[in-house]
Order: structure tokens, then sequence, then C-alpha cells
């Protein structure tokens, strides 16, 4: 076999675990035939040992009932070791600090005390390349399938200059090593919702991370919400991982299976921050028997570990306190080295092979986007089919109305009005929410460092951009048709759906400013409305401009609305036939309605200008409080 070349996961994944021999057929694909000559590579990467020494962390919290601050320890002087080819656990109860320790020795917390070394150094940038982090809760993109997804995630850690047969075959390679070949095209779906089960989700996750090829992988909870059977699955996945092509992979399982238990190489126990257990995980059976704590021969060792550490209450379960600080001292007494010598001499770290551009991670993340949003029912059906209603709604109300009596000015203004409002809430209350809720995709993104904050907010907002065009169109064509407005003036028309393009893009930007103020999305459509309100009264219909105490006007400056108003009336009366027995009615000549209305400097040409500049102006706020969002924290 080539030097290069490792056995593959099927030829040796049931003699390194020892699993039961049971009659079975092997199912061979035709692609791993055809890599049978040399099968799926090692690691690229160096082999990485991990090291934790003496880590201490502490948060202040307040009491309820003295409300006095105290200290609370999350960790306390906790150290440990896991290394290349082994499959380690971190188990305890819940509030044990399993997580907390796994977001330390990841280097995803800075606040802890302590050391935490890489083969011997500590956590650089380029040691950060060789590690991935996989969450305990799955997140994608609902309506992208398995393989646009994990496309997608290819060419945001390979670059744009990776040949594209290399990449494809990439993500085929890592799609059959998690098992996911016969569900390439399948949509991912939401966790409660039609698509992939809860354990293929997390195995689409494993092979998100498999792609970047790291030498350690960091798995938060990887069988929490699935069955025993698939918790095996994922699992053995991990072990095979570790054994087969030599990654170092550390765990968190808060309460695994007797199966389960039996895959760990080494085990880590933990409670109220501190370390009962760190060796073989066929080891600590004998060890717990040797301290007096033996398990009965029918039990699950990892149920029997997981009652004699939890103390529901300290005062009232002074047993449980004694137990668990004999359980402690018991291990301290050992006097176990906390950080093992690193036997490994770390292998020189170059920079990346390929660099992205700002340009071509707008690219990769624009068609990501676009495929997301071309598949949402809200985008495409549902939005049309809103724009569509209203307009017949419209159409039925104002169908040819007449323009030769006073009651038309009524008529016609108040239906400028009213579509101008119509645009702007079709599309600001979906923008609300439309930051908050990719928000967690985005900070587990960025924080990876697959891409740049302002490659994924351009990229965000091009994609939306086909539906700022789109639903104006579709709303306003049979609009005009149907009410006749502006004379059935092709100019009107077309400099209407100008200002009714500029008034829905406008909006969006407005939804973005509140959705990246606020983070919480259940919020942020209150005070999105909230917002408008002003705008409404100030736009032109409800109060005239001459009448506004001076105090308000800087509100009327700043409304969206005022200007779609203006744009949409000027053009309206501009193009309006006057009845020449009507020559003097205020009520039907144009410029006369104009004027009553305070729109007396204003032109077509500076609404459309003023519109996109609050719309840029909107959008770079909107960023700037995005970053400062992920600034504050990535900090926490």
């Amino acid at each position: 076999m080539p030097p290069h070349c490792k056995a593959p996961l099927a030829d040796t994944a049931d003699a390194a675990l020892s699993l039961p021999s049971a009659s079975f057929v092997v199912v061979e694909t035709p692609r791993a035939a055809s890599r049978k000559s040399c099968p799926s590579r090692p690691i690229a990467g160096p082999p990485l040992t991990l090291a934790w020494s003496h880590l201490q962390l502490n948060v202040q919290e307040r009491d309820p009932s003295t409300r006095l601050t105290r200290t609370k320890p999350l960790l306390s002087d906790v150290s440990g070791a896991a290394r290349p080819g082994e499959l380690l656990v971190i188990m305890g109860p819940s509030g044990a600090g399993k997580s907390t320790l796994l977001d330390c020795i990841s280097g995803r917390n800075a606040l802890v005390q302590g050391d935490v070394s890489v083969n011997g150094g500590a956590w650089t940038a380029a040691t950060r390349r060789l590690a991935s982090f996989i969450y305990q809760d799955d997140l994608f993109y609902e309506t992208l399938t398995v393989r646009e997804h994990l496309v997608f995630q290819a060419r945001l850690r390979m670059g744009p200059t990776a040949d594209r047969d290399v990449l494809v075959e990439r993500v085929l390679s890592v799609m059959e090593d998690v098992g996911l070949s016969r569900r390439t095209d399948e949509i991912i779906g939401g966790a409660r919702g039609s698509g992939l089960s809860g354990g293929e989700r997390k195995r689409l996750s494993i092979a998100s991370e498999l792609l970047s090829d790291p030498s350690i992988l960091f798995v938060d909870e990887p069988t929490s919400g699935v069955d025993s059977a698939m918790a095996q699955t994922i699992v053995r996945l991990l072990r095979r991982l570790a054994h087969i092509e030599g990654r170092t992979v550390v765990a968190t399982i808060h309460q695994p299976s007797a199966m389960v238990f039996a895959l760990f190489d080494r085990l880590y126990l933990l409670s109220e921050g501190r370390v009962v257990f760190d060796g073989a995980a066929a080891h600590a059976v004998s060890y717990f028997g040797s301290i007096g704590f033996p398990c009965p021969q029918d039990a699950n060792p990892a149920d029997y570990f997981m009652d004699q550490l939890v103390v529901l209450d300290k005062e009232s379960d002074p047993a449980g306190v004694a137990r668990l600080q004999r359980l402690v001292d018991a291990w301290r007494n050992r006097n176990v080295a906390g950080a093992l010598p690193c036997t490994t001499e770390m292998k020189p770290i170059g920079q990346p092979t390929t660099t992205r551009s700002l340009w071509s991670e707008i690219a990769i993340l624009t068609r990501r986007q676009g495929r997301r949003l071309i598949r949402d029912p809200l985008k495409t059906r549902t939005g049309i089919f809103q724009s569509l209603f209203v307009a017949w709604l419209i159409g039925s109300l104002y169908f040819q109305l007449k323009t030769n009596t006073p009651r038309a000015v009524q008529n016609i203004s108040g239906m400028l009005f009213f579509i101008n409002i119509n645009q702007t809430f079709t599309a600001a209350i979906p923008a609300f929410t439309a930051i908050s809720v990719e928000r967690p995709m985005l900070m587990r993104e960025y924080e990876a460092g697959r891409y740049n904050l302002l490659a994924w907010f351009i990229a965000k907002n091009l994609s939306e951009l086909p539906f700022q065009l789109l639903h104006p169109l579709v709303f306003f064509t049979p609009t005009f048709l149907a009410t006749g407005i502006g004379a059935g003036s092709a100019s009107a028309y077309f400099e209407m759906l100008v200002i009714l393009i500029l008034v829905n893009s406008a909006a969006v930007a407005l939804g973005y400013v509140v959705s990246c103020v606020c983070r919480r999305g259940d919020i942020a459509p209150i005070i999105g409305v909230a917002a408008l309100l002003p705008f409404f009264l100030f736009g032109g219909l409800l109060i005239n401009p001459n009448d506004l105490v001076p105090a308000f006007k800087w509100i009327r400056s700043i409304a969206t609305i005022r200007y779609g108003f203006d744009g949409l009336m000027i053009s309206c009366w501009n193009h309006q036939n006057v009845a020449p027995d009507l020559e003097q009615s205020v009520g039907v000549h144009g410029a006369l309605v104009l004027r009553r209305f305070g729109i007396v400097d204003e032109s077509i040409l500076s609404s459309a200008f003023i519109l996109l500049g609050l719309n840029l102006g909107m959008r770079t706020i909107a960023f700037l409080a995005l970053w400062w969002s992920m600034r504050t924290a990535r900090t926490k």
C-alpha cells in the first residue's frame, strides 16, 4: 500500500470496535471500489496532542436570596490531555462544566486561567486552522440540499482557486465517510419538519467540519436528541475518525448507553468543575471499585458514575457532598500529572495555501443566499400571491377612477398613499427579523473564520435585491392598468415603478437596521412597527407639511414614506388631464393639487435620489450595528 494511503474505514471499523459477529452483506458503492487502490488519506496536518494544566475559571453571580455577588467556580484546577488516534469523552452531570471545559481547551474562552498547549506550544492562528468545533445544535440553511450545503462549505474552506473536480471529490468522499451518500439531493429541512433526521443532521455537521481536514475535532454533545441506535452510529463515526485517520477527537456526552460507553477510548469525568477520573474508559470501573465504589455487574457504568457524581442540593444532601468530595480527593491523591508531556514534535505550519478575496467570498455567499431564498415560499409563492391579491383589491376598489371631479383628489391621493404604505409594510415586516434569524449561523461561521463580515452583509443585500424588484413589479403593473392613474402614460408607469422599488428597498434597509440593533427576533417587529408609525404620520397625507410643528420637521426629512408619496404624487398629477369645465378647480388641476399637499420644490428625480441616499445610509448603519454586536458577542 502506498505510504500516503490508509486502510479504508469499512475494512477496519469492525476490528477496531470489536463488535459481535453477525451475518451481513457488505454493499460496496462504485466510488468505493474505484478508490480501493488508494483509500482515503490520513489527515493533511500534523498529529496534534492537546494538553491543559491547572485550568481555573470563575464567574460572578448574584445570590437571589441575599442579593450579594459571589464567586462561583466553573472549573477548579482542571488538567488533562488528549492524544492523536484516541476518542476522549468528557462526561458529567448537568452543570459539571463539560461544555465550559470544551470551550476553554479549544481556545474559545479567553477568560480561563491556566495553560493550554498544542504539541507543547500555545494556541496560534496556525493551530486554530487545524481544529474544528462541532456544536450541540445543528444549524443549516433548511432549503439547501445536502450536496449544496457541503459544496458551499467546501468553497468557503478551500478557496475559489480550488479545482472543481478536487472539490467535488472531497465532498463526495466526506459524504460517503459519514454515511450520507444516499441523501445527496435531499433537502436538509427543519429540525421539526421533513428532511434529514436528527442523526443525519448531526452527521452532516461532522461532514461540514471534515471538509477542512482538521487534526483536532471538538464535539459538543453529539448524541443529544437522537435515539440510542443513532447515538451508537455517531460515536462509532467519531471513533473511526480518531483510530483510522489519526485525529484527536474530544467530545462531551451527558449520559451514554452501555453500548455507547463501550466505544470510548478515554474517559474524563467532571463534577462541579472538578476532575474525578481521567484515564482509559475500560479502567474506570476497576478504579471506582478500588476506592470503595464498586459498580454492579448488571449496571450501565455510565449510569452508575452519574449517580455517584450528582449532588442535588448541597444543603439537603450532605451525604452527596461528602461522597463527591471523597471522589475528588481520591483522584487528586493519586498524583496523576495533569498535562502529560508532548512526545510529538510540532511540524511547521505555514500560511493557508489558498486565500480568498473579498469579492470571491461575496460571490460564493451570494450564490448560497440566492439558492436558499429562491426555495423560500415566503419570498416566492407567498410574496407573489400577496402582491397580486393587494393589486386585485386596489384595482377593484379604484377601478378606472374619474379624474375630472374634486373627489378624485381624495381618491387618487389616498390610493397613492396606501400603495406607498403597502410596499413599506410588506417589505419591512420580514426584514425586521431577517438578520436575527440568521445570526446564529452567521456567528458560528464568522467565528470560525469562514468569511469576512462585510462579504456576508453585501451578499445578503445582493441576494435580496431581485425580490425588491420583483414584488413591486408584480404588484404595481396590474394596479396601474386597473386604476388608470397617470392617464395611462407609459412614462408615468415607469416613474412610479422606480419610486415603488426604491420605497420597497428603503423599507428593507430600515428592517435591517432594526434587526441588527435588536438581537431578539421576537422583539424586533414590535420595535420596527413603532419606528414606522412616525413615518406614516409625516408621510404627507395625514397632516399638511405646512402645518407641522418645527420640532417635528426633522422626522419628515428622514421619512422614506414622505419621499415615496411625493414621487408618486408628482408623477401622477403631472400626467393627469384637466377637465375643461373645471379649469379653476383646485381639486383637479395637477399643479394646484401638488401645492395643496405642500409638494412645491420637490421633483421625481430629487425624491428618487433622496430615497436612494436614505437606503444606502440605513444599510451602512445596519452593517455598523451588526459589526458592533458581533464584536461585543465575541468578547463576552
